[in-house]
């Protein structure tokens, strides 16, 4: 059984999800002439105002957060590189709402964002703790994303032994088998935990097999990334159809691997 790497099921620190049908609002295509073409929308904002007591609205953290589609044409999205930035802030009635460093929570994008199957397209969240002014009508936003992309993959396999602490290579990234037990799943009761400084975004495919070389079923079950920069852990769990003392892991890693520049400026209705 293959098993198709998508979007990680959690990711680090508070993440706001927006909701509603998808706008495109001055959306920027940013590209090289003859190159990958990129465009962003706005597909769901969230406004949450200030507890009263010990009353929160809508379970979340006071602030407004975006949810940006990015779609790829020319190229497959993998993920959002940190060096990722937002610029500017504001609404209508002129007030900056940007909120940078030194803050306990800054203006920034969510770790994880989620990539579509086709890896044509990435959804992802930006996260301001200020509210527009109230009676403010819309918000306009601005800055660069920098995308990771890929163009087509390649198979790549190694022999992995299923024990705490084992470590093996695949396209380039260092992996450690960080916790290796029972999963308490009857269907899949093997589960791996898998640790890496780097991303596991380039892996499309992941598939297992035993010392006989025969396939075992296997799921994704979650991950997260923690961190920031050169000192983010990324972690993946993945559920197998059956203990493994020894085996092969065979990926199908993405290629031609780029960073892409987008630029966005946005001006975003309240009433969306």
């Amino acid at each position: 059984m293959i098993l198709r790497k998508r979007a990680l099921a959690f990711t680090a620190g508070v993440v706001l999800v927006g909701g509603g049908a998808a706008v495109a609002l001055h959306a920027r295509r940013a590209t090289a002439e003859d190159g990958p073409k990129f465009t962003v929308e706005v597909a769901g904002v969230r406004n949450v105002g200030a507890s009263f007591k010990d009353l929160t609205p809508l379970n979340s953290w006071p602030g407004i957060s975006f949810a940006l589609l990015v779609k790829a044409e020319g190229c497959q999205v993998t993920g959002l590189d940190s060096s990722s930035r937002v610029k500017e802030v504001g609404d209508d009635t002129g007030a900056d709402l940007f909120v940078g460093g030194g803050e306990a929570r800054q203006t920034s994008f969510a770790q994880s964002p989620q990539v579509s199957k086709d890896a044509q397209a990435m959804m992802l969240e930006l996260d301001n703790p200020t509210c527009p002014t109230k009676g403010a009508k819309s918000v306009h936003i601005e800055g660069k994303l920098v995308i990771n992309t890929a163009n087509g993959t390649e198979s790549k396999k190694t022999d992995v032994t299923y024990e705490t602490g084992q470590k093996f290579e695949m396209a380039g990234i260092s992996i450690e088998l960080e916790k290796v037990g029972e999963s308490g799943w009857d269907e899949m009761p093997f589960q791996i935990q898998l640790k890496s400084s780097k991303s596991f975004e380039t892996i499309a495919e992941w598939k297992f097999l035993d010392a006989s070389g025969a396939e075992v079923k296997c799921q994704i079950s979650g991950g997260w990334s923690f961190g920031g920069g050169n000192e983010t852990t990324h972690t993946l769990i993945i559920n197998l159809g059956k203990k493994l003392p020894k085996g092969t892991v065979v990926c199908e890693c993405r290629k031609d691997l780029k960073k892409q520049q987008v630029p966005f400026k946005l001006d975003i209705p309240l009433g969306l």
